[in-house]
């Protein structure tokens, strides 16, 4: 913390701690007045159990932290917890799972954790390798860590959930008998995860959402430039491992000529970049808008005089408007 100086004082724990044990992965929540937190300390269930601790207004003091008690704490470790939305996300290697640390869910309320909700997210979260630390973006996408691939170890994964995040209570499995999730390791083991339909979830690498790339266009033209084909040759080559839902395609011309005309050109354009995709492999659902000419706005025109040595009288406009003339390509999810 900082002194009246602002400087940073010395350090020291939040909360009265046992020297020989370690506390880790804290989380906050509750406007920051609650910590959910992992430990090795004395008295618990063995190995790192979860804890939570809260803000004492009163005397403006962390309290006695409260061990969350059987439902998830077990003799193995309980790491990384998160609370999302009612749902408390953690990771174990001694609750029932496919090996190594395994993600699970319960629901959390005010009184803690709640008897009988928990839930062990299904393969291809887990496998029998180390998944673990489950970041939602909501109810049902989030990101986690797995450690599945040898080559790479740890890894950020990418989820979206046919339905919400820990809906589903009292089943070990989340939906998966004992026996499919046996199966689902050894095709882990032996590399033939392609096989193993999932029924809850899918995982994939994560394209990211909105503007992927601008290509841009000489003028008056809808032919793709040299630089626009090395792009889009980069783009299919990564686009390799990527689900993709839709691409959108926006196509742009600048304010010389009509309407009409520019309408009909920035449509061409966006067509010229889909059908290119299309012939070289990359098969995606496309949706062309053609927005016709556009003005740039003073930053842009600025942006690109800074670029050239043009006297006031001498400015080449088309090369200026450039930036107009081009084609803005989107994934849509």
């Amino acid at each position: 913390m900082r002194n009246e100086k602002k400087r940073f004082t010395k350090y020291a724990p939040v909360f009265p701690q046992e020297p020989k044990s370690s506390y880790a992965q804290p989380y906050l929540f509750n406007d920051g007045n609650s910590l959910l937190f992992s430990s090795d300390m004395p008295g618990g269930y063995g190995g790192f159990d979860l804890y939570v601790v809260h803000w004492d207004t009163e005397t403006q003091a962390w309290g006695t932290p409260i061990n969350l008690g059987p439902e998830v704490n077990t003799e193995g470790d309980e790491i990384f917890p998160v609370l999302f939305k009612g749902r408390l996300i953690f990771a174990s290697n001694g609750l029932p799972g496919f090996g190594g640390y395994d993600l699970f869910s319960t629901f959390y309320d005010n009184d803690g954790v709640v008897p009988g909700s928990i839930s062990h997210f299904p393969y291809p979260v887990n496998s029998v390798f180390n998944d673990y630390y489950m970041c939602p973006l909501d109810l049902r996408t989030a990101y986690f860590i797995s450690d599945r691939e040898l080559d790479s170890k740890d890894d950020i994964y990418h989820l979206r959930t046919l339905e919400d995040l820990g809906t589903q209570r009292g089943m070990p499995y989340y939906g998966m008998s004992g026996q499919d999730a046996i199966l689902g390791g050894a095709l882990l083991l032996n590399g033939a995860t392609e096989n193993v339909t999932p029924e809850t979830v899918v995982l994939e690498p994560h394209m990211p959402e909105g503007l992927l790339m601008t290509l841009y266009f000489d003028f008056d033209s809808a032919e793709l430039t040299v630089d626009a084909v090395q792009r889009l040759e980069r783009f299919i080559e990564e686009m390799g491992p990527y689900k993709i839902n839709k691409l959108r395609f926006d196509g742009y011309a600048d304010e010389m000529g009509s309407d009409n005309y520019n309408y009909n050109l920035s449509l061409r354009r966006a067509k010229t970049v889909v059908e290119f995709l299309h012939n070289h492999g990359a098969t995606v659902d496309s949706e062309l808008i053609g927005h016709g000419r556009i003005k740039l706005s003073p930053e842009e025109v600025q942006d690109e005089l800074k670029h050239y040595t043009w006297s006031e009288e001498k400015i080449n406009w088309i090369q200026v408007n450039r930036r107009a003339r081009r084609v803005e390509i989107y994934n849509k999810r």
